[in-house]
């Protein structure tokens, strides 16, 4: 083997990339691959400007992987500046699962089936927590308030 190819091997195996998936089923760093599929799905609105979307982490609940798509919207025509923003759980078929509203929160990391906030946000039972646990295939969705000096060491994997 040459250098050139030994060192793209231990730069493959240091990257994570040796036995990646092929490209048509790349990762969703590629923001118009997940643009595209939350606009066939429906999530966005045709009338809002699009500011921001982006893939924070994929959960893994019961067993199979959830992308977590960050999505922030701005009314067109409003008299004040405002936004709609929310986490969007998406299915391994990229079709929307579960939708969590914020205001000035942000998804930061995934481990396991627990979203890490930056902020509190409330779940279905109106409970307000920085850390969401989701189950059921993504469908239940419970908010805990852990002190960030408990958090995993970041990346936590």
């Amino acid at each position: 083997m040459s250098s050139v190819g030994a060192l793209c091997c231990v730069l493959a195996l240091l990257t994570g990339t040796a036995g990646a998936a092929p490209a048509a089923e790349a990762p969703l760093d590629d923001r118009s691959r997940l643009v595209k599929a939350l606009r066939a799905a429906g999530e966005l609105h045709p009338e809002r400007g699009l500011v921001h979307v982006s893939h924070t982490c994929d959960l893994l609940i019961d067993g199979q992987r959830y992308p977590v798509a960050d999505v922030r919207e701005l009314v067109r025509g409003a008299a004040t500046a405002r936004g709609v923003n929310r986490i969007v759980l998406l299915s391994s078929a990229l079709r929307p699962v579960r939708r969590v509203a914020y205001a000035q929160e942000r998804p930061l990391w995934c481990s396991g089936n627990r979203l890490y906030l930056h902020g509190a946000v409330a779940d279905d039972a109106g409970a307000e927590g920085n850390v969401l646990v989701f189950s059921d295939g993504g469908r239940r969705v419970r908010a805990e308030n852990v002190d960030v000096s408990d958090w995993p060491v970041f990346p936590a994997r």
